[in-house]
């Protein structure tokens, strides 16, 4: 069971995150496992445009003491909004929606 999970990229827009990347983490522990690894999101041609990072915490799953995973992945975004903006939206009685 997970806990906590956080995670940060640095960068100006969700969209700007589109395309390949990589992820990089691994996870340590029996009982109480914490997990920690690093995300590069790459333009076309493989160069790193934004990094970031996470970190996890786990309770009472059975652990292998240690492991450690490579993922690629190509992300696109479907949809974006911001939360705040949504919810002062909904007090200001303005219907917004992310596809306008």
């Amino acid at each position: 069971m997970e806990v906590f999970f956080w995670g940060v990229y640095k960068a100006q827009a969700i969209s700007e995150l589109n395309g390949y990347g990589l992820e990089e983490g691994g996870t340590i522990g029996e009982g109480l496992i914490i997990g920690g690894g690093a995300w590069q999101a790459c333009d076309d041609n493989g160069d790193v445009k934004h990094n970031g990072g996470y970190i996890s915490v786990g309770l009472g799953e059975e652990g292998t003491l240690a492991s450690g995973h490579v993922t690629m992945s190509n992300t696109w975004t479907v949809c974006s909004g911001n939360i705040f903006e949504w919810w002062n939206s909904l007090w200001e009685g303005e219907e917004q929606g992310c596809l306008e």
